[in-house]
């Protein structure tokens, strides 16, 4: 038996309490009760991304704030 979407085109899984619906370009599963979208592993994948890059940036930020420190104290002791 066919499974008909709703005027939307979206398909409900009763037993599941999931939508399938588009999402942008691709299929994804929202969750009716949660209002909220299940994560795909490429939403993982970004997320992680994200992450990884913000602890460069900020590890970069350190190794800077570091660099004029050394530099300042070099200057201290040498001016003493």
């Amino acid at each position: 038996m066919p499974i008909q979407p709703d005027a939307d085109g979206n398909v409900l899984s009763e037993t599941l309490g999931l939508e399938l619906r588009l999402r942008g370009d691709e299929l994804g599963f929202y969750d009716r009760y949660a209002e909220k979208w299940l994560e795909t592993p490429a939403d993982a994948a970004t997320l992680r991304a994200e992450q990884e890059h913000a602890r460069v940036e900020q590890a970069e930020a350190e190794i800077a704030r570091l660099r004029e420190e050394i530099e300042r104290l070099k200057f201290d002791s040498s001016g003493t």
